[in-house]
């Protein structure tokens, strides 16, 4: 016991020091701060946070878990069993005891099938981004695009991966999202070949765990974004001279700067542990290619439709009816977003204290000037926002799409996925450390964490905390009614409940969904 503790403790540390170490230079190619940006010295000295606090309350959760599988399930058959314990254990995390689930509710899959990626793909924001039209029908494929085919990020992120073995599939809906058929391929004598695969299992696996490793890039790759405009915010802060500013930003740049910084080291460093890249031994170098791609997408969003279009469904043309199908609640999330910017951007702009123009000068300087690498390169900015109300329509619609990982990193912890590439039936040492990740994102989650009220009212003027409440008031009110549609259905919860919470009330199954700031 002493001699697995010993080992926990020292992978702990090895983790914590390369957090110490990063240098957030280079952090997507052609992307880095500027030299003189130093957020952590002005964490420390300009805000007064208690970093240490923060850490203890967010991040020992995760470093609690992975000692506990350390000790508990590494080295044990990845069975059913051994599944449900590490799931129970994690439901002891779960701020659920006074919560009503019906009768076999799953907190988390048992495994993945077909049904489950239905719900996926219509009411998770990351799956639906996967889909396109093919053949007049809803189609996620991770196949090279034909000629006339624009490139999915899905089909860029698995262009990353090792060709060689690699099975990629073309999977389709009926006009109701209902599954198809999948078509599998593997590339032989340099083409790309029909594959049989007869285990529906396998199917889901291959299927389940390349939409994983997608979706990671792109979660990766939101928080990136999050971490800059956060950033560029932060740096203009000192110039605004106004309390009313700094305390607005206080939740944003204590929890984002420090979730980029773990992202970077956990998912994309150039060093241990790197899982995003040495889980699927992907090319690092096209990996953050692709990152830096959706982020430029990203950092050109000035409205909600625009969203849509460039991202969630990118592969779905305007006017097509499957629009209409997608995404139900998301979209009556994402319809508060722009009535929100405007009301805190007019609150900022009426007081005398804060100088609007110059800070938004501020960011957009501070911006463009994390991109010039990659302007120099290719005569493309990185970063197209030019105000406060794009800034927080952006940052709101990610943060948005961020609350779905709440039920895609749940697809983390199944067979089906774990199982993808181990040549073992064995919790290794590796499957641990990979699931960091997923404990994180998961186990983090803390009552009120979202709610600006809870971090520091007073400092906030009376119009300002009026719009927040209204559109917290108004995400509740989508939140409750959401509960109230399905609540009842025990077959949709019973097998489901673990995708369409995400919409519920804060904290119902561990979950929350914000529009006025960021988990």
């Amino acid at each position: 016991m002493g001699n697995i503790c010993a080992r926990a403790s020292n992978d702990l540390g090895r983790v914590e020091d390369q957090i110490k170490a990063i240098k957030l230079n280079d952090v997507l190619p052609g992307l880095s701060f500027p030299d003189e940006f130093k957020f952590l010295e002005r964490l420390m000295m300009g805000f007064n946070y208690d970093l240490k606090n923060s850490a203890s309350k967010f991040l020992k959760p995760t470093a609690e878990l992975l000692i506990w599988a350390t000790m508990n399930i590494q080295g044990k058959e990845r069975t059913p069993e051994n599944y449900t314990l590490l799931h129970d254990k994690m439901l002891t995390y779960f701020e659920i005891s006074a919560q009503k689930f019906v009768p076999g509710y799953r907190h988390f899959p048992e495994d993945i099938n077909w049904k489950d990626l239905e719900m996926l793909a219509k009411h998770n924001s990351f799956m639906t981004s996967m889909l396109t039209i093919r053949d007049g029908k809803p189609c996620i494929s991770c196949m090279p695009p034909e000629a006339g085919e624009s490139k999915s990020f899905l089909q860029t992120f698995v262009d990353a991966l090792p060709q060689k073995d690699l099975v990629r599939f073309r999977l389709f809906f009926d006009s109701e999202m209902k599954f198809e058929k999948v078509d599998f391929y593997h590339l032989k004598e340099q083409k790309w070949q029909p594959r049989t695969i007869e285990r529906e299992s396998d199917q889901h696996q291959k299927v389940f765990a390349l939409t994983r490793y997608a979706y990671q890039c792109h979660h990766a790759t939101i928080h990136i974004f999050q971490g800059f405009v956060t950033a560029a915010m932060f740096s203009a802060e000192r110039e605004a001279g106004d309390d009313a500013f700094t305390s607005w930003l206080e939740p944003l740049v204590q929890n984002v700067l420090q979730k980029m910084e773990d992202v970077i080291m956990l998912l994309i460093g150039s060093v241990f542990p790197s899982f995003l890249v040495s889980w699927m031994h992907a090319d690092r170098t096209k990996v953050l290619d692709g990152m830096r791609d959706f982020l430029t997408v990203l950092g050109h969003v000035t409205s909600e439709s625009e969203y849509y279009d460039t991202f969630i469904f990118r592969g779905i043309p305007k006017g097509n009816a499957l629009r209409e199908k997608l995404l139900p609640e998301f979209r009556q999330h994402t319809a508060l977003v722009e009535g929100y910017a405007k009301g805190v951007t007019k609150c900022f702009n009426e007081r005398q204290e804060f100088r609007l123009a110059k800070v938004e000068e501020d960011v957009s300087t501070f911006l463009t000037e994390c991109g010039k690498d990659y302007k120099a390169v290719s005569g493309k900015d990185i970063f197209g926002l030019a105000s406060l109300e794009h800034w927080i329509i952006a940052q709101a619609c990610a943060a948005l799409t961020h609350g779905n990982t709440l039920s895609m990193t749940r697809v983390d912890l199944v067979e089906a996925v774990i199982g993808y590439q181990q040549q073992v039936n064995t919790f290794t040492k590796g499957v641990v450390m990979e699931e960091l990740t997923g404990f994180g994102t998961i186990v983090e989650i803390v009552s009120d964490h979202c709610i600006y009220e809870a971090f520091s009212p007073k400092y906030l003027p009376d119009d300002l905390q009026k719009v927040m409440s209204e559109y917290q008031i108004q995400a509740q009110s989508l939140k409750i009614d959401c509960q109230a549609k399905y609540f009842d259905d025990e077959d949709t919860m019973r097998n489901f409940g673990w995708i369409i919470t995400d919409y519920f009330p804060d904290m119902y199954d561990h979950k929350q969904l914000t529009l006025t700031t960021y988990v």
